[in-house]
């Protein structure tokens, strides 16, 4: 069953976080102000950091996650929109921030180095900590336990990672833990929206915590950290987009169109690849299919994961002005969407089509289409509107636009070229 317990926890101790702020940054400003940037974000001594503060077993602070730009107003209204994105359970990691970290050691063998993962969970594993994105507050919920984390009382910083899975289910031998990082070998089935962060302190965060802007370097230097979290500096992961989201939508090209009947769609591309989720080079972070020639046939569902409805989706028949350009049109989706990997330029898909004859019985016959993006290929992150302008029984016209998703663009092709049909 899903934890709940710590919702009320969290609100609580964020707000003693503001209460408490001005009374512990006096004294955190001063004990940063001794300190010189490390260059390789190496603890830099107790004494140096204890001179004003001195941390206890007591006043430990706890880990206190947020999803999305949220921390910094606790009102924003879509946060049942962001709980509802992320369906799945978050992972996280967390480690040393020292460029001599080893990424293979785990939390159960050196809480030093490790200071978050899944290794001390009820039922061990090299994944991260799973946790839930609250429904009423922006904060990570643990789903197991221990169910509060907390910073360790000897002020060393620590890197804190995130990645989501949607639902894809990995055992320990599909985890690659090594000394520079932790990748993943994922097999995805067009269904899976694979995202990652590395949680970075804000200027906004500084600002809200009333952090002077010449001790902005160094408090960066001390992200996060028990002194960080004194001024309610906590981390915050804004998850970006690994795969190419693709949506199909139906345009009637003629007044017989509705006649025509899309009953299955399919992509073929690369199944098999490496999620890199943690690394002591951020820019080393996000998916890899360039490693494998796994190819496989992704097919378009409904919301719910099952397969397309049969003899539902057509183009619209009534009301339809014939005037308008093509892609002015009412149209019909299809389906739900289609996560895909990016980085091709053109996709090949199979349409399963079946069409209505003038003596009243139905033929089936497919059609493939290369769907291109020309040469600057499809992108993570972005959201594909693949339109399909049905004709009749041997042709479809196809074109994709480029729709917000994390950015957009527009990009088509041709719409009036017929695409190989094979019956």
């Amino acid at each position: 069953m899903r934890n709940t317990a710590g919702y009320g926890f969290a609100r609580e101790t964020v707000a003693w976080f503001r209460r408490e702020a001005w009374s512990v940054l006096g004294g955190l400003i001063c004990g940063l102000s001794l300190l010189s940037s490390c260059a390789d974000h190496s603890y830099p001594g107790e004494e140096a950091l204890t001179e004003e503060i001195e941390l206890t077993p007591e006043s430990s602070y706890p880990i206190i996650i947020s999803v999305g730009n949220s921390i910094l107003d606790e009102s924003t209204p879509d946060m049942a929109s962001r709980a509802s994105s992320f369906k799945h359970p978050v992972y996280v990691y967390s480690f040393k921030k020292d460029l001599a970290t080893d990424f293979r050691i785990t939390t159960a063998e050196n809480h030093d180095v490790c200071l978050i993962d899944g290794s001390k969970s009820p039922t061990p594993t090299l994944q991260g900590k799973k946790a839930y994105v609250g429904t009423e507050e922006p904060y990570l919920v643990w789903s197991e336990e221990p169910t509060t984390m907390y910073y360790l009382n000897n002020n060393q910083p620590y890197d804190v990672y995130g990645y989501y899975l949607d639902g894809l289910e990995l055992t320990d031998e599909a985890v690659d833990r090594t000394q520079e990082g932790i990748r993943l070998k994922v097999n995805i089935n067009g269904r899976q929206d694979l995202m990652s962060s590395k949680a970075v302190v804000t200027d906004e965060q500084l600002k809200q915590a009333n952090i002077p802007a010449n001790d902005w370097a160094l408090m960066r230097e001390q992200c996060f950290s028990g002194y960080t979290a004194a001024s309610n500096i906590q981390p915050m992961l804004e998850f970006k987009h690994h795969l190419t989201k693709l949506v199909f939508r139906l345009y009637p090209a003629v007044q017989n169109a509705w006649k025509t009947t899309i009953n299955s769609i399919t992509v073929r591309a690369k199944t098999e690849g490496y999620f890199t989720v943690a690394h002591s080079s951020v820019g080393n972070m996000g998916v890899n299919f360039s490693e494998t020639t796994t190819y496989g046939e992704l097919p378009l569902t409904e919301a719910d994961g099952t397969p397309l409805l049969q003899d539902t989706y057509r183009p619209v028949q009534e009301g339809v002005d014939y005037s308008l350009p093509m892609y002015e049109r009412p149209s019909v989706q299809v389906g739900d969407c289609l996560m895909v990997p990016p980085g091709e330029t053109t996709y090949v898909c199979e349409v399963q089509m079946t069409q209505l004859l003038d003596d009243g019985t139905l033929h089936s016959f497919k059609n493939t289409l290369q769907v291109t993006n020309g040469q600057a290929g499809f992108q993570a992150g972005n959201q594909y509107t693949v339109k399909l302008a049905i004709y009749g029984l041997q042709e479809i016209g196809v074109d994709v636009s480029v729709e917000p998703w994390l950015d957009g663009g527009d990009v088509s092709i041709d719409p009036d070229e017929e695409m190989g049909a094979q019956k």
